[in-house]
């Protein structure tokens, strides 16, 4: 399964969440399909990723969790760890305020700021890098929760406004603009440690 990582923001009391009352019907096959236009953007961007990189499932806490059931959400938050460590990946919405952001690029409506680029020549372009410390400044990046969930994920899918960024836990991370920003990673806070992968 494929994780995903956002910030619920204002759309935490609107949207489809799981309840006991209607868990059910939204385990059977083809049921999310149908509810779409119900979930926040986050979600919706993030299934058609996951079906387009021919995954077949996503894991999301307010679908995931059942939400108005204390007991078995107390258990699911207790293995938050276990549930990002296990995933293929983690799809990253690093930006916006919320869930109703999307995920930047996936559809068209979603990149807000243009990608920089100079022309050099014909069919070849310089592309302008954003800082990845501009990732530090973001709400998703501030939040408790989604710290978690970025150091327990082996490999993170990081969607910028910009960019895309993917990186591997143990291995330096690569974006759509530049080939690799090591050294931030290895000197970063949020990197993983090596040790996790060689136990």
């Amino acid at each position: 399964y494929v994780a995903l990582s956002y910030v619920w923001g204002a759309a935490a009391g609107h949207g489809l969440t799981s309840s006991l009352g209607n868990i059910d019907n939204l385990q059977r096959p083809g049921n999310l399909w149908l509810l779409q236009r119900e979930l926040p953007a986050v979600i919706t961007d993030a299934m058609s990723l996951v079906f387009g990189i021919g995954e077949r499932y996503l894991w999301v806490d307010r679908l995931c969790i059942v939400q108005d059931d204390g007991e078995a959400k107390m258990t699911a938050i207790r293995q938050m760890d276990v549930i990002y460590e296990n995933a293929v990946m983690t799809i990253v919405a690093a930006e916006g305020d919320g869930a109703g952001a999307g995920l930047p690029g996936v559809v068209k409506r979603t990149r807000t700021q243009p990608q920089l680029c100079e022309v050099i020549g014909p069919r070849l372009r310089m592309i302008v890098p954003r800082q990845l410390n501009a990732l530090r400044r973001t709400k998703w990046a501030s939040r408790a929760w989604t710290f978690q969930e970025h150091l327990a994920s082996p490999r993170c899918l990081i969607f910028a406004n910009r960019q895309v960024i993917f990186k591997c836990s143990w291995d330096a991370p690569f974006r759509e603009d530049i080939a690799s920003e090591y050294q931030f990673f290895r000197y970063s806070r949020l990197r993983v440690p090596l040790e996790r992968h060689h136990a």
